[in-house]
């Protein structure tokens, strides 16, 4: 869509909101929000790339390598995105969403309309849609872009994204819609006074639905702090616990199968180990791959292990690997907290 001027007293409705907004909420220094919000302002204009390509251009942007196809990943599942079809069509109705923005913010009066008819999606379709569509409208305004509010809105969650735009929505098309001449007529105060009814009853939703997000955000919080806790455990300064424990119950039932009898004093050892192994069972940690499986991969694939070999000479170039550790996940919950580890199979000539 073509870029039109926005007039100033638009833009200062927008600027005002977002800056009010932020200053209501306590996620201004909330990481995961940020990153979340700018992945999603990159998707917005290329909603068909995969994480890695994201990663890629973040990377680019920012002068930095910390992005990666598996962060970004991880951090689209806290938003509920890591499916890659349905992701695309979320993104894409968000896009849309914002187009209809820009068009109200323009003064085209059946995008106010459209809007409307659109904005039942915002609880039924995907929680991330009222964000998606703001990031969007911005990243395609560089009038939008130029307001002090505009690093702002990277610190808004779902709900606060969500009835930021509404209240950005009401502001605009009360101030194409007033009645300028006669400020004090009474039919102006009755606009002015429905938009303060309409923008008192978001706030009381808004109010409900921040009460269910923050509850969302402490359950990802435990989850996030378990991750790490197991994560911690099987590191190396603890000499990668799991890999040890699954380790020594083989050793043991290979000595079962060759009907060797451990000696007393070290009986309570197997039942110990078994039992720990039986926790982590419990706690839903499962291994990704089997040790010494066989497998071809290429440079593209690294990214997901820990690969020991000889570099790749370019991007097509496969290579057969041993899986030396099988990595680590909660894998009712999709969440990997150690890579595989893989290592080169060198040929029998070599």
């Amino acid at each position: 869509m073509r870029e039109k001027p926005i007039p100033s007293n638009v833009l200062k409705k927008v600027n005002d909101t977002i800056q009010k907004r932020v200053k209501q909420t306590r996620e201004h220094d909330n990481q995961n929000i940020i990153l979340e919000n700018k992945i999603l302002s990159e998707y917005c204009l290329s909603p068909d790339l995969e994480p890695t390509d994201i990663a890629k251009l973040m990377n680019r942007k920012l002068d930095t390598d910390e992005y990666t196809g598996r962060k970004l990943i991880d951090t689209l599942r806290l938003i509920k995105l890591t499916n890659i079809g349905e992701r695309t069509q979320i993104l894409k109705k968000g896009v849309e969403m914002g187009e209809i923005v820009l068009r109200c913010l323009y003064g085209e009066m059946p995008a106010f309309d459209a809007f409307v008819k659109n904005k039942k999606a915002f609880h039924d379709h995907h929680s991330s849609l009222a964000r998606i569509a703001l990031m969007s409208a911005f990243q395609r305004h560089s009038q939008l872009r130029a307001l002090p509010c505009h690093e702002g809105i990277f610190c808004l969650g779902q709900v606060y994204s969500k009835y930021c735009l509404l209240e950005i929505m009401e502001n605009t098309k009360y101030e194409y819609t007033k009645k300028s001449d006669a400020p004090k007529s009474a039919e102006a105060f009755e606009d002015k006074l429905r938009l303060t009814e309409e923008q008192l009853h978001s706030t009381n939703e808004m109010l409900g639905e921040l009460q269910t997000e923050f509850e969302e955000r402490m359950r990802e919080s435990k989850q996030e702090e378990l991750t790490q806790f197991f994560a911690l455990i099987h590191s190396e300064i603890y000499g990668f616990i799991l890999d040890s424990l699954f380790s020594a119950r083989a050793g043991l039932d290979e000595l079962k199968k060759q009907n060797y009898t451990l000696p007393v004093e070290i009986n309570g050892l197997s039942i110990l180990i078994r039992r720990i192994i039986q926790f982590v069972r419990d706690a839903g940690i499962s291994p990704i791959l089997r040790i010494g499986d066989i497998m071809t991969v290429e440079s593209g694939d690294i990214e997901n292990y820990i690969y020991e070999g000889s570099p790749f000479a370019n991007e097509k170039e496969k290579k057969r690997v041993e899986v030396a550790s099988p990595g680590w996940t909660f894998k009712d919950r999709g969440i990997q907290f150690s890579r595989p580890q893989i290592k080169e199979v060198k040929k029998e000539h070599e």
